[in-house]
């Protein structure tokens, strides 16, 4: 297994092409007619969650922006967003 110490030069241009796909999205939330824009910027952060482990992730509707959601890890006892 890779140490937590070696993990983020291993994945690093992975992290940064994440962040800069993240960053391209169209996210104009104060904007109605953006958002269909805002929902799939939501579903981008919701998959990437997931992959991350989290067992259960859901956007929740909101009459403004949509809210993430989210469960412990798996892998034992985690913090809560």
């Amino acid at each position: 297994m890779i140490s937590w110490e070696d993990y983020p030069m291993d994945h690093g241009a992975r992290f940064i092409n994440e962040w800069l796909d993240f960053l391209r999205l169209p996210n104009i939330s104060a904007l109605p007619a953006h958002a269909g824009e805002v929902r799939r910027t939501a579903q981008w952060v919701e998959s990437r969650i997931k992959a991350a482990g989290i067992e259960s992730v859901r956007i929740l509707p909101t009459v403004s922006e949509p809210r993430r959601g989210r469960k412990r890890m798996r892998s034992g006892n985690c913090s809560t967003l």
